[in-house]
């Protein structure tokens, strides 16, 4: 995109790969509101930027309305009870997923990062554009202090 319009541009797959790699995560688990068939794509995808995909789980969703649907507190405790002690860090995968408010909690409960696809989505902007200041809601990846790209 960006070479066709001349525009700096992002995507949350990029962005979720660099929030990893800002941790120096190896090894995660993943949640996302899919179908087995969609997460074992995103397993692929993930394994083929090497990280190791502890677990990857979801609500087998299809259709956009459900998935926005899911509620936070469903997240969290499916989250709590799914994630891998071993992992580096939780993915919760989705833009359409209601996951950056229980970002926080889960991170004291786990005591490990956890990102979400908004965001990190939101963290790449930030860096790209040279916006450095933490913000204190949103998790670790956001009170991070981003360095320029």
């Amino acid at each position: 995109m960006t070479q066709k319009t001349g525009v700096s541009t992002i995507t949350t797959s990029t962005a979720v790969v660099e929030a990893l790699h800002s941790f120096s995560v190896k090894k995660l688990t993943i949640i996302t509101p899919y179908i087995d068939e969609v997460n074992e794509r995103e397993r692929r995808f993930f394994e083929g930027y090497g990280f190791l995909v502890l677990a990857i789980g979801g609500f087998g969703l299809r259709s956009t309305y459900d998935i926005a649907a899911v509620q936070p507190e469903e997240i969290s405790r499916y989250a709590k009870s799914f994630d891998r002690s071993e992992g580096d860090a939780l993915f919760l995968s989705c833009t359409n997923l209601r996951a950056t408010e229980v970002i926080g909690e889960l991170e004291r409960a786990l005591k490990k990062p956890v990102i979400s696809s908004n965001q990190a989505s939101l963290w790449l902007a930030l860096k790209r554009l040279s916006i450095s200041e933490p913000i204190e809601k949103g998790g670790q990846l956001l009170r991070k202090r981003r360095t320029n790209c």
